[in-house]
């Protein structure tokens, strides 16, 4: 099975689970709330957040879910992957995963391409990587014009 396939897989069976749907329905009523699933610790894992309406670095964002995955066997990873849902338009997003050992020391980075385009939804996102990692962790980050929006964390371990 391919990474991308895999990636959907995880991902439409996260985003259509009733956990993210109930998140999803609480990110739009209360959009000042931020609410998060918890990650599954593995090298081949998915985790999903929600957000409310919220500035960055004076960048105001709609209320949201993302969701994020990280695809391998214990510390080998095929790569990442993320997909997003908003009240409204986001522009100019990436996904960015960025792996950490347990003691937080930084290994590498690894980002899908920005589109460059406005959307309410991103669409599946993937990007390779295709090596091993150190145990530790993987933070998926969803960037608009390289601002942080939203982020969930997974853990790798052999």
């Amino acid at each position: 099975m391919s990474v991308v396939s895999t990636l959907i897989s995880h991902l439409r069976r996260h985003m259509a689970s009733p956990a993210v749907i109930l998140t999803a329905a609480a990110a739009v009523a209360a959009p000042t709330a931020l609410l998060a699933l918890p990650a599954v610790a593995s090298a081949d894992a998915t985790g999903c957040t929600s957000f409310g309406n919220h500035t960055v670095w004076g960048h105001t964002f709609p209320s949201g879910v993302m969701c994020g995955s990280v695809i391998g066997s214990g510390t080998y990873v095929d790569g990442i992957g993320g997909t997003a849902a908003f009240a409204g338009p986001i522009c100019n997003y990436r996904f960015v995963g960025t792996f950490y050992t347990n003691y937080n020391q930084y290994v590498r980075t690894v980002a899908t391409p920005q589109q460059n385009r406005c959307n309410w939804n991103t669409g599946l996102q993937t990007a390779g990587l295709y090596a091993y990692v150190p145990s530790g962790r993987v933070v998926i980050t969803l960037q608009s014009a390289g601002i942080p929006v939203a982020s969930i964390t997974e853990y790798i371990q052999p």
